[in-house]
């Protein structure tokens, strides 16, 4: 055994050679804790490190290192409090763990302390870390649809106001920021987001809670004189969600009709699956996809509605008919009662297509003027 320097004063001369038993020392306590927690030639288990370091997820991959974690001949254990890691990952040894982190019952966005345990067949280590729920990532979309304006003829001097559903089908709670155009430069700046109780919305910023369903409104000032025409543009977004947009004409002195009692046409599925993101679709060259809306009905009055399409400008060579096979879909709906209808469109990119396309869906009640749209952007991919 390395023998213990003797103490020195303030000022006297250590010699390299009572140095190097210091170091001496510290060597000898080195190897015997290494004996100890199982180093060379022991068999208890030692965590030394976790990386990554700091607060940790449920479902986050780490990495636990350390010593005599027996993976060699099957004997690792990891718990996380008592829930038990089942899956090493590829790279695991017996100096390192690859995991994921299992799902552990009570821990909280803010953070609870857990206990991680690394064991072998006979001795096992310990270290307390903070775990997280799960990050989840935000699924769903944001629609807005056109409800009406008032007045419903808009003359010069008038201040309409426009009138929107908005919904947000999402997994979490979404943040909505909602921008309204208008081509009349003069009234651009003075243009107002109302919520449903006609209160300005601040910063143009609303928060919609999952399956959320709200009316917003956007208010303009007078129409000034010379106007015979207008367009305004409202778009609905969120970061990580694909938003939704109005492009709407308005004609001065035209009635602005639009059927009340269709509350909602909006798109729910695509066939792949995958095509459908948000309002936007994605379509193979050389392919096909479907398209499914939803379209809500309310009032018991009989009416009969056309099932209508357009490409708009300046797309080209787009071809969009009515859904077929498990898609069909009838050219016109009747309607009697409140419910719903799934009218489907088939969308092939023809030859010579266009790299994208803005596409109209439109439900038009017969013998009036009164309709409901919804437009998704195609992309040929």
């Amino acid at each position: 055994m390395v023998n213990i320097p003797n103490k020195v004063d303030p000022g006297d001369l250590v010699k390299s050679v009572e140095y190097n038993d210091i170091i001496d020392v510290l060597h000898d306590l080195l190897n015997r804790v290494q004996l100890l927690e199982g180093g060379v030639g022991g068999i208890g288990v030692a965590i030394t490190s976790i990386v990554p370091a700091g607060d940790l997820r449920v479902g986050q991959e780490i990495t636990i290192f350390g010593r005599n974690f027996g993976f060699s001949i099957g004997a690792q254990r990891v718990f996380f409090n008592s829930a038990r890691v089942t899956i090493f990952k590829t790279g695991s040894n017996d100096q390192k763990l690859i995991i994921q982190i299992p799902d552990v019952p009570g821990v909280t966005e803010a953070g609870t302390p857990v206990t991680l345990t690394a064991a072998n067949f006979s001795s096992s280590d310990s270290r307390s870390v903070t775990l997280r729920p799960v990050q989840l990532n935000q699924q769903g979309n944001i629609s807005l649809s056109f409800l009406n304006v008032t007045p419903p003829t808009v003359i010069v001097g008038s201040t309409p106001k426009f009138k929107y559903q908005l919904e947000a089908p999402v997994l979490l709670p979404q943040p909505v920021l909602i921008e309204p155009t208008v081509s009349i430069a003069s009234l651009q700046n003075t243009l107002k987001v109302l919520d449903a109780n006609d209160q300005v919305i601040a910063n143009r910023q609303l928060t919609l809670q999952p399956g959320q369903s709200t009316q917003i409104s956007i208010q303009l000032d007078a129409i000034p004189v010379g106007t015979t025409q207008f367009n305004l543009k409202v778009k609905a977004s969120g970061a990580g969600v694909t938003g939704s947009e109005d492009n709407r004409s308005v004609t001065i002195g035209a009635l602005v009709e639009v059927d009340e009692e269709i509350t909602s046409f909006a798109p729910l599925a695509s066939s792949p699956p995958e095509a459908l993101q948000g309002s936007t679709v994605s379509v193979p060259a050389g392919t096909s996809v479907f398209v499914k809306f939803a379209a809500q009905f309310i009032g018991n009055d009989l009416r009969t509605y056309d099932v209508l399409s357009a490409v708009l400008a300046p797309a080209t060579n787009w071809g969009v008919e009515l859904g077929t096979g498990f898609f069909a879909t009838p050219p016109t709906y009747t309607i009697s009662a409140p419910g719903q209808e799934t009218p489907a469109y088939k969308i092939t990119p023809l030859a010579g297509a266009s790299t994208s396309a803005v596409i109209e869906f439109t439900l038009k009640r017969q013998g009036s003027n009164k309709k409901r749209t919804s437009q998704l952007t195609f992309n040929r991919t």
